[in-house]
């Protein structure tokens, strides 16, 4: 529900892309191997890795606020976790088209890979 995306590489692999830090990560050997984890067992481990990629509880909050986002749109963050302030609540937060998630989060993590941490920046959206 924040534009967080399982993307899985023809030679082999599935990758989860956290679209607010652009942090890339390998969770499964393919597609079939993370269907089956996500239907297997559910204990503590499970369930706060479900939390980490689906953010369960932060869409639960979301949704008693009566925000709620409809097909093909999803939350989006006012500040990205990546800057000061940047977090993950309910204040933060606001519905918007998945496709505009996705372009303006990957222009402003584009204008940012070369710079160093504490660097300050001007965002301009494309």
């Amino acid at each position: 529900m924040f534009g967080g995306l399982f993307l899985e590489k023809e030679s082999g692999g599935v990758f989860w892309l956290e679209c607010g830090t652009a942090i890339v990560e390998r969770v499964a050997d393919s597609a079939e191997a993370l269907h089956g984890y996500l239907g297997s067992e559910r204990n503590d481990k499970w369930t706060q890795q479900i939390e980490e990629w689906f953010l369960t509880g932060l869409v639960a909050r979301l949704h008693d606020r009566g925000k709620i986002a409809a097909p093909g749109q999803c939350y989006g963050l006012k500040i990205l976790p990546v800057f000061n302030g940047g977090l993950y609540d309910v204040e933060n937060t606001f519905v918007l088209a998945a496709r505009e998630l996705l372009t303006s989060t990957g222009s402003i993590h584009h204008q940012l890979l070369d710079l160093p941490d504490g660097a300050q920046v001007k965002i301009v959206v494309k």
